[in-house]
């Protein structure tokens, strides 16, 4: 019974958004494949951003593939957000990941002191929230 009342208030609370949850998944996976892949820039990060906001304000409801992909959607969409703002922190080129700050100047960073930090992302009242952190030398 109380099961019944959970799904029940979920699929009240995703029922309302006015775009389909498979339509919303290809709009994000669109989104991260073309502006947090490989290769960034700074305007496609920001871009990247601008239009998983405007995703999330049309909201996500249930299609045919039902409640789950809603959820798993929201999901994405979060982990999202996640990868394009920690992308926006770390203005650098790093491993196979090649950040430009306009469109055709390479920044690539040495071992650099500024760069040796973990980005910690968490979700707050008004979104996405980075912390820094220094690396934990252990002897």
């Amino acid at each position: 019974a109380q099961i019944n009342v959970a799904i029940n208030s979920i699929r009240d609370k995703f029922g309302s958004g006015s775009l389909p949850a498979t339509e919303a998944r290809e709009q994000i996976q669109d989104i991260l494949s073309t502006y947090a892949s490989v290769v960034r820039t700074s305007r496609g990060l920001e871009e990247g951003v601008q239009r998983l906001n405007e995703v999330q304000s049309q909201g996500i409801r249930i299609d045919q593939n039902g409640l789950a992909y809603v959820l798993e959607s929201l999901n994405m969409m979060e982990v999202g957000m996640l990868i394009l703002e920690a992308a926006r922190q770390r203005p650098e080129s790093r491993g196979t990941h090649l950040f430009f700050r306009k469109e055709d100047d390479l920044i690539l960073v040495p071992k650099d002191e500024r760069w040796q930090k973990y980005i910690v992302l968490k979700k707050g009242d008004d979104g996405v929230m980075c912390e820094i952190q220094k690396p934990v030398r252990q002897m």
